[in-house]
């Protein structure tokens, strides 16, 4: 899974996805065709994804904790750290490194970090919010640190990225 990180490959190299490509490559250009930028659609791509996952059911014990760890990081990660999302699961981080990159590929605090990002994104795409006030809602201390690890991720800072979805 690592390898796929910020990467991509063709669905029907996913080896017990390959059987149901045609059908959730051509399902999520349906769900997606009408308006790309629409929460809506994306909703329904999701759930075309999801109800084809839904066939790898029942999870393990592992992957239903790390479910709720992943739930938790959605919900929590204005708040959440790495260290407070390991005491809340009842395991050391070091556990919680190795469940999340062993069944994810990547660790916790790639995880948050991702999490803010996105929800940075959309505040930046929604409101003309100042930028400190951003990193603030989305969880981080500091203007700075917000900047650094947006620019990581997206390749251009906040400011830039403000700018660019309005033209």
């Amino acid at each position: 899974m690592s390898e796929l990180v910020d990467g991509h490959i063709d669905v029907g190299q996913v080896p017990r996805l390959a059987s149901r490509s045609a059908e959730l490559v051509s399902g999520t250009s349906r769900a997606m065709a009408a308006q790309p930028e629409s929460s809506e659609h994306h909703r329904a791509a999701i759930d075309l994804i999801e109800s084809v996952l839904q066939s790898f059911l029942p999870l393990s014990g592992p992957g239903r904790l790390l479910n709720r760890i992943v739930d938790d990081v959605e919900h929590g990660y204005r708040e959440l750290t790495v260290a407070t999302l390991a005491r809340r699961h009842a395991m050391s981080i070091r556990s919680l490194q190795r469940l999340t990159l062993q069944g994810l590929g990547l660790g916790p605090k790639w995880l948050l970090q991702r999490r803010r990002i996105h929800a940075a994104t959309e505040q930046l795409k929604t409101t003309g919010l100042p930028l400190v006030d951003i990193a603030a809602m989305v969880g981080y201390a500091d203007q700075a640190h917000f900047t650094h690890d947006f620019k990581a991720v997206t390749r251009m800072t906040p400011g830039e990225f403000a700018r660019f979805k309005t033209t």
